[in-house]
């Protein structure tokens, strides 16, 4: 009997120490501290909002209003981290690293977006003029993942409380 239990013991200590050897690793959360997202949108032939934001990995949002916005100037916010996650998931999607630097629609008097991601000591920047319109060719057309990540990064911002409608 004392052979069984100290063998019932063993089979289970056994066990803990297999199960506890097996538990995978937590995944750290990523590290967004270097990461500076910008998204610029330039003056065309009339009254586009002209603005910039900036989005820091921390959450920090500032924002520069020039012509044409409902707030010029500079004003600053804040964004949670959930927010960061899902626009360094939206240029991670995107393959924004792998994008080619410039879309340019044959049209003329339409603003330009230019987007810029820094992130792990890397930095892309891509400039947009016209791609995201559904009226433009498909050779000179962005794909839409870029037109969907110049999108969000708007609407992250809440960017319309400064520019307006």
């Amino acid at each position: 009997m004392m052979l069984l239990r100290t063998l019932a013991t063993f089979i289970l200590s056994a066990i803990l120490v297999a199960c506890a050897l097996s538990t995978p690793e937590p995944t750290p959360a990523p590290d967004y501290s270097d990461l500076v997202i910008t998204l610029q949108r330039t003056p065309c032939f009339g009254t586009c909002p002209i603005y910039k934001l900036t989005v820091y990995g921390d959450g920090r949002v500032e924002y520069e209003g020039e012509q044409f916005v409902a707030v010029e100037g500079t004003q600053t916010a804040t964004i949670t981290a959930d927010q960061v996650k899902a626009l360094a998931a939206a240029f991670e999607q995107a393959n924004y690293f792998t994008l080619p630097d410039n879309y340019t629609a044959l049209v003329t008097d339409l603003p330009t977006t230019i987007t810029s991601v820094t992130f792990n000591g890397q930095t892309k920047t891509i400039e947009n003029y016209g791609g995201c319109f559904e009226e433009i060719d498909s050779l000179n057309k962005a794909p839409q993942a870029l037109c969907d990540f110049e999108a969000l990064i708007d609407t992250v911002t809440n960017s319309a409380q400064w520019v307006g409608n």
